[in-house]
């Protein structure tokens, strides 16, 4: 149902955890300092990457498997799930996942690490329009630093920004410092993915599209 995707736990392992719902599978695997999220649609067949190999000097010439967790070391969290949402700590960080289009929410000491925007932050269904979008939440205070942008200021946080581009070219690196930590964002289509630092945590949030040349969209508000 458009706007209202409740997601149901279909698979898992000590490290990993696959939740689905209309069509779209939400997978999470634990590792040392790093939460991977893959967002995977039923119709859709992987590509390799020749961009993230843990512990190798290089991807081997055939690529590797996205959803390969080898290279990395695995990490057995206490997971607490009801009906509603699912928790558990990772990296010094308590996470807290919601079943209700699969919001996540990163906390530590001093408040909110990293979230989704509330509401719907995936594109599930197109209901935010067309190719692979994701909102994160940011808060008042945050400053964000456009870095790699052919133009423009560098100081990004004093307006809402949008970065849209296609499959075969990159996006700028944006570092944000929040008013408890700094993150930093780097974004390119080639890795099909976001990888989110904050100090010794890293989150990885991996969209894979239908097709290499759908266009993709970030916003950040």
């Amino acid at each position: 149902m458009k706007f209202d995707h409740r997601f149901v736990l279909t698979d898992s392992t000590s490290s990993m955890r696959a939740y689905h719902a209309d069509g779209v599978t939400m997978r999470l695997d634990f590792f040392n300092n790093i939460l991977r999220v893959a967002l995977l649609r039923d119709a859709s067949a992987l590509l390799p990457t020749w961009s993230v190999c843990p512990g190798e000097e290089d991807c081997p010439l055939e690529g590797r498997d996205k959803l390969s967790a080898e290279g990395f070391e695995k990490q057995t969290p206490d997971v607490e799930e009801t009906e509603e949402s699912l928790r558990f700590s990772l990296g010094g960080a308590d996470f807290t996942v919601e079943k209700k289009n699969f919001r996540i929410i990163a906390r530590r000491e001093k408040g909110i690490l990293y979230a989704d925007r509330s509401g719907l932050a995936y594109n599930f269904d197109g209901e935010l329009g067309d190719g692979s979008i994701h909102y994160t939440r940011r808060e008042a205070g945050e400053r964000i630093f456009g870095l790699g942008d052919k133009s423009g200021a560098v100081i990004r946080w004093a307006f809402p920004q949008r970065q849209a581009t296609r499959s075969t070219s990159s996006f700028p690196f944006i570092s944000a410092r929040t008013v408890r930590d700094l993150t930093a964002f780097s974004m390119t289509p080639a890795r099909t993915g976001v990888w989110i630092s904050a100090k010794s945590m890293t989150i990885i949030s991996s969209h894979f599209p239908p097709s290499a040349s759908r266009r993709r969209t970030w916003s950040f508000t």
